[in-house]
């Protein structure tokens, strides 16, 4: 697209030549049936072996664990969550209120619909979105007095889309620690996460270890439609799309996949020089922001993702959608928080659970950068942003 700036990354990241060309000689090379027994049928269900080992290499996970390959972060949580309650007789769910809408809902169904599935929410910090420790030490502390014998499912994601907040530090581990951890099932979501920071399933240097973990693939340049659900060789996960698969039945998405493999390599290439231009990017739009009257950083302004900045003009007259739709109209596309919820008239979950009001809260616009981005980009949104808060701009 001509004259058009890409500031939605957060949403969706753009594809490279490699995984173009991946892309391309898989759909005209291995067409056959991942199933089947003939060459043509062992040689697509090669490239899915050969991902599934480089996606675990990536992730640390291990060869006795579980890689599911899905059509995005969505269908993996819901598997994951529902799976796993059909697993267990007696299981309580923690969540946090900044979880994609997704597993909200998930947690809502097996709630409302399974028996033996209880959920509390995880309270946060108000401005960060951080977990409050004492809170959820003493949520843990009280469930696990008055329900013994329960199997606790606790979702944590990693890294939040619309205010670039990054959960699981060592401390929090430490919290969980505290308890029987062969009854303590940790998951995480680490969609937002994976395109900017390297990551393992079990971290030595923290002692952390992820049970459960999902993603999505068009977050760090594979194709939509593609994503992936680690479950750790410990834990079950009951089907629930029923096949010769195993946990998810169907004939798999072997272009993709592919895709996705080519994807995670270029991420392994380029992940410490991408760190530091997007860092770089980063103060820099802070910085200039910081500049303009009115503007408030949403969420922690110092750590946070690198490539988010989520903000509001207090002294501007117009919803966060209404700023959305006259940048684009000049060719920059950003983003009113989660692009999932951008069709939505309702304040995001998010903003409110760390304290803004509905008000407040359908005002904040979100900019998400990536590995394509440039300063001449970034100069352009600030160049259109001043403009529309020139003239709507409470005088």
């Amino acid at each position: 697209m001509v004259n058009h700036t890409y500031l939605d990354y957060g949403a969706s990241s753009p594809i490279g030549e490699d995984v173009i060309n991946t892309m391309v000689d898989v759909a005209k090379n291995y067409y056959g049936n991942p199933s089947s027994k003939h060459n043509d049928g062992v040689e697509a269900h090669d490239i899915i072996a050969h991902a599934r080992k480089t996606i675990m290499d990536y992730i640390g996970g291990n060869e006795d664990d579980n890689l599911i390959f899905t059509s995005g972060a969505t269908e993996s949580n819901s598997i994951a969550i529902q799976g796993f309650c059909r697993a267990y007789n007696k299981v309580r769910i923690f969540y946090t209120p900044l979880e994609h809408e997704d597993i909200i809902q998930a947690v809502k169904y097996c709630t409302d619909h399974m028996s033996g599935v209880s959920s509390c929410e995880i309270p946060v910090d108000e401005g960060t979105g951080y977990v409050d420790i004492d809170g959820f030490d003493n949520l843990l502390f009280n469930a696990r007095l008055k329900h013994p014998g329960e199997v606790f499912l606790i979702i944590i994601q990693l890294a939040n889309s619309e205010i670039g907040t990054i959960q699981l530090s060592e401390i929090l581990y430490d919290v969980i620690r505290e308890y029987d951890d062969d009854d303590i099932c940790i998951m995480s979501d680490i969609t937002q996460y994976l395109p900017y920071y390297r990551f393992k399933a079990f971290n030595p240097d923290m002692r952390m270890c992820i049970d459960i973990v999902t993603a999505s693939a068009q977050k760090f340049g594979g194709l939509k439609g593609t994503g992936f659900l680690y479950v750790n060789s410990g834990w079950d996960i009951d089907p629930v799309i029923f096949g010769e698969q195993g946990v998810r039945g169907g004939t798999e998405n072997v272009i993709g996949i592919a895709a996705m493999e080519t994807a995670i390599k270029h991420l392994d290439k380029t992940m410490e020089v991408k760190q530091k231009k997007l860092l770089f990017i980063y103060n820099y739009l802070k910085k200039k922001l910081s500049k303009i009257e009115g503007v408030e950083i949403i969420g922690d302004p110092f750590d946070r993702l690198i490539n988010n900045l989520s903000f509001v003009c207090n002294t501007c007259d117009l919803s966060a959608q209404q700023i959305v739709e006259l940048c684009n109209e000049s060719g920059v596309s950003i983003s009113a928080g989660s692009a999932c919820h951008n069709y939505s008239s309702e304040p995001s979950r998010t903003l409110l659970a760390i304290g803004l009001s509905p008000e407040k809260a359908n005002k904040v616009i979100r900019v998400t950068w990536g590995e394509y981005t440039t300063i001449d980009d970034i100069c352009t949104f600030l160049d259109v942003y001043k403009e529309i808060l020139a003239i709507h701009s409470k005088k």
